[in-house]
């Protein structure tokens, strides 16, 4: 599911459980505005789809790093992260 910053739904697929997030993610048909960013929990967390997505479709996937993952966000982005899936899981 897909939400404005308040936590408003504007897009989502159902899937069934044995579908992966991020398979699921590459099944939508994004209409989201240029410019748009979306935060996405771990496993959201594949720089080829983060590439492609901001090259073809103008947007920012800014998934959660794993701890010892590459390309790590600063303190502050983690937290704010945090604090929007925990929003997003309560939905």
């Amino acid at each position: 599911m897909l939400t404005t910053a308040t936590g408003h739904p504007v897009e989502f697929l159902i899937t069934p459980a044995s579908v992966a997030d991020l398979t699921a993610l590459k099944m939508m048909d994004l209409a989201l505005a240029p410019g748009s960013v979306i935060d996405g929990d771990k496993a959201y967390s594949y720089y080829g789809l983060e590439e492609a997505l901001e090259e073809i479709e103008h947007l920012r996937l800014i998934p959660q790093r794993k701890d010892h993952a590459t390309g790590r966000h600063s303190g502050c982005l983690a937290y704010l992260q945090t604090v929007a899936r925990k929003r997003i899981e309560t939905i």
